[in-house]
């Protein structure tokens, strides 16, 4: 005898195999997405601690410039450059397509001076076909020898470099610190 049962998969059967296939699926692209965003992550992290290191560098290399040519290694900070070596005034330094220094005033600016990717390097503005980034950054020198009475001279200043920018919503920042003091390091 024959029977009517034909021979393939129900409407149920099909729907829960699709079902099976999609968790089975959706797992690996998520943890594929999460891997990614961190990432993406640690890479501008990576950015924006290279680019604090960047300016420390320069500051460093503009005390050392002012004590080979015999001159107080504040001057460059007064004054039009950054006006106030208090720690309220936020400036950033950049090198010019000339080798020289390029000084900027952030003023208020709560996150710092953005940057901008030339060919070459981050400047301060987009001329010469740059484009915006997500980072900005700033420098402030705080005053540690004045008055303190430890030995230090009042030339001796910590500075700080902070790069800021934006992961979405969420704002991130790194931060590096050095003491620099009237001595050649």
């Amino acid at each position: 005898m024959r029977s009517n049962h034909s021979k393939g998969f129900t409407l149920i059967e099909t729907l829960v195999a699709i079902a099976v296939l999609m968790i089975a699926v959706a797992g690996p692209l998520a943890i594929a997405n999460k891997s990614l965003n961190a990432a993406l992550y640690a890479r501008d992290q990576s950015t924006a601690a290279h680019l604090a290191q960047e300016e420390m560098e320069l500051i460093k290399n503009i005390r050392g410039n002012a004590y080979k040519n015999g001159s107080p290694w504040l001057n460059d900070f007064s004054a039009p450059n950054c006006p106030s070596t208090n720690g309220l005034q936020k400036c950033d330094v950049t090198v010019s397509s000339g080798g020289l220094f390029d000084f900027k005033n952030c003023g208020a600016v709560s996150t710092g001076c953005p940057l901008y990717l030339s060919s070459e390097r981050y400047v301060h503005d987009v001329s010469l076909g740059a484009r915006s980034t997500i980072f900005s950054r700033y420098f402030t020198l705080i005053p540690t020898g004045a008055g303190s009475g430890a030995g230090l001279s009042s030339e001796d200043y910590q500075v700080e470099v902070v790069i800021s920018w934006n992961e979405g919503t969420v704002p991130n920042d790194v931060r590096l610190r050095s003491e620099l003091t009237n001595a050649v390091e």
